[in-house]
């Protein structure tokens, strides 16, 4: 029972994505590079700042901490 619910789970999560990659492929070539450039940006959840400093690495990810209020992330 407990599969299947992973299963549907991750059936859904397929089904959005490629709802949201036909939107994109719709949109023109200039508003879709906007919005897959503000995708990519990263923001302080705490102070909406986009001035991070990698300090460190975890499982190798890098780890992020915002230059304002010190958040990692």
């Amino acid at each position: 029972m407990v599969l299947l619910i992973i299963i549907g789970c991750f059936l859904f999560a397929v089904i959005i994505e490629r709802i949201y990659n036909s939107y994109l492929d719709t949109l023109p070539k200039e508003q879709k590079d906007k919005v897959i450039k503000k995708q990519s940006e990263i923001r302080c959840h705490v102070c909406n700042s986009d001035d991070f400093e990698v300090v460190g690495m975890k499982y190798g990810k890098l780890k992020f901490q915002c230059r304002n209020c010190k958040t990692i992330r």
